[in-house]
């Protein structure tokens, strides 16, 4: 009897652990029967080895058994009364160690009538999310389930190698083969951003209430501000506790990404705000518009560059004695020589161009840095980082249309309200001759809010003072020129950014709040880790 008991806890344990599962009205842990019925048969001097052996022919009957999964808990938080089980459902479910059919079971309360899933419960036409710490299955529609496991390792592989939903789709594939359903790249996504949202939920929902997952974009939108608000004051005052270096707490380093942005529908482009979202809508492949405004306004695209184009980068003669202009793309071959009556088609584009160079020629004495980026504008130019010499990241802000002294003024104020001390002594910044001009004279004018930055040293970071020729950049904004910062790492965006850039290929068709928070998860991924090794040295 004992023999084949043992026999039956081998290779038939979803059967046991079903049983008593459903006897106890809680998850029983498989690998516990195991051990105990190995010790018995043990001692009672049975040879179990052999039944060891048969592991690998029975794996595949194992596979289609369909296991028993039970919400983990006992009384009704309504008012705890005792619940029973009265549905089930097998839904397919997405794992690491064994993806598959499970059978996923429903309580109710015996009183009020309150009914429990597997992630949420709920009273009525209320439903809740279980608190996120006890939560293991995470359900994307009512045909398909996803393991706490699966997100974690996804979410840990964005954080520490920047892989994409494409490619851990692509990887998750080829290594279950045909045991396994197609993990679809727009799925993984979709419960990834569920899955996320619900980490950070309780910032801005102590209730916990359920939201569709398949539209996080839409949802997003009330609460995303809290979120970016929550998380960088905490990394603020984290920094300003745990770092030992006086300089680095009262610096910050700014800098743009030019890579890290999204395709976007240009309507309300010319709009009195340069860096306003317009519309948030994603355009609709070959087009500068979304499929919404195509049908609306009829919009002709005849005059518009290639969707790969990226800017104007110069003109010149060629031997015919014919003006041809050198453009740039974002694919191959990225550098090309088109005739001037192609490009005078663009009419914005080649307008810019020609209004950017005529500035230029009257200007021989400004810095060899231009912020004024001719991007096509079905892009957003990408994003501006603000962070600390040792590497945490502060604070970021997504740039819709260029990085302008503006932009990056307002950009240093939200960073500096956000710290205790409301002004940073040294703000490092590849353009910080010109940014220091543009707050001085907002200050002259008498705009309060730049008030701050009355005794903000400006400067210059190591690796861009080569771009500047005024006299005056090397002499009153270089970081060679401060003894105190010699310590500090001036190029610490770009370190960052030579991470960060490789999350371009995942955010390129995302919406405007998918952009937002997929950076904001990352920041604080980011940080987490750099908060770590910094508390083991």
């Amino acid at each position: 009897m004992y023999f084949a008991l043992e026999f039956e806890i081998q290779y038939d344990s979803g059967i046991i652990k079903d049983y008593f599962s459903e006897k106890y009205q809680k998850n029983i842990d498989p690998n516990s029967l195991e051990c105990l019925m190995s010790k018995f048969c043990f001692l009672m001097g049975t040879n179990i080895v052999a039944f060891k052996n048969l592991k690998n022919d029975l794996k595949i009957i194992l596979r289609k058994k369909t296991e028993s999964v039970y919400p983990d808990i006992l009384v009704c938080k309504f008012c705890e009364s005792k619940l029973i089980s009265y549905d089930s459902s097998i839904l397919y479910t997405y794992s690491l160690n064994k993806s598959g059919n499970v059978r996923f079971i429903r309580k109710s309360c015996t009183k009020c009538q309150a009914f429990y899933e597997i992630d949420r419960y709920g009273i009525g036409a209320k439903t809740y999310f279980y608190e996120f710490s006890s939560t293991k299955y995470f359900k994307l529609s009512n045909q398909t389930v996803f393991h706490l496991d699966i997100l974690i390792d996804i979410s840990h592989h964005i954080a520490r190698n920047n892989m994409t939903f494409e490619g851990y789709s692509e990887v998750y594939n080829h290594k279950n083969g045909e045991t396994s359903r197609t993990l679809n790249r727009k799925r993984l996504s979709e419960i990834w951003f569920s899955y996320q949202l619900r980490k950070y939920q309780n910032i801005f929902d102590e209730n916990l209430k359920c939201f569709d997952s398949k539209n996080t974009e839409f949802f997003l939108e009330g609460c995303l501000s809290k979120i970016h608000k929550s998380l960088f004051d905490d990394w603020i005052i984290i920094h300003e506790k745990q770092c030992r270096d006086e300089v680095c707490k009262s610096t910050v380093i700014l800098d743009g990404n030019l890579k890290c942005n999204r395709l976007r529908c240009i309507v309300d482009y010319d709009s009195s705000d340069e860096n306003s979202f317009g519309c948030p809508e994603t355009p609709k492949i070959g087009s500068y518009y979304c499929e919404k405004h195509i049908i609306s306004n009829m919009i002709n695209n005849d005059f518009l560059p290639p969707d790969d184009f990226v800017m104007i980068h110069s003109h010149q003669k060629n031997k015919k004695g014919e003006i041809i202009f050198h453009v740039k793309f974002n694919s191959a071959p990225k550098n090309r020589f088109i005739e001037k009556s192609i490009v005078e088609k663009w009419t914005a584009e080649y307008d810019a161009y020609i209004k950017n160079y005529n500035k230029t020629k009257t200007e021989k004495l400004s810095c060899i840095l231009n912020k004024d980026l001719f991007f096509n504008k079905k892009h957003t130019a990408g994003i501006t980082l603000g962070a600390t010499g040792c590497g945490f990241i502060l604070n970021f802000k997504e740039m819709i249309r260029s990085e302008s002294l503006k932009f990056v003024s307002k950009f240093l104020i939200e960073t500096s309200n956000l710290s205790e001390k409301n002004q940073f002594k040294f703000c490092i910044y590849d353009n910080s001759c010109h940014l220091s001009e543009y707050c001085q004279s907002k200050i002259e004018n008498g705009e309060t809010e730049y008030s701050i930055f009355k005794e903000t040293y400006f400067v210059i970071d190591n690796f861009h003072i080569k771009n500047h020729c005024r006299s005056k950049c090397t002499e009153k904004h270089s970081a060679k020129n401060f003894e105190e910062l010699k310590s500090i790492n001036t190029q610490i965006c770009e370190e960052l950014f030579s991470r960060i850039s490789k999350s371009k290929h995942n955010t390129k068709h995302m919406g405007k709040n998918h952009f937002i928070f997929y950076y904001l998860v990352l920041f604080d991924s980011m940080n987490k880790l750099k908060y770590n090794a910094f508390l083991k040295n």
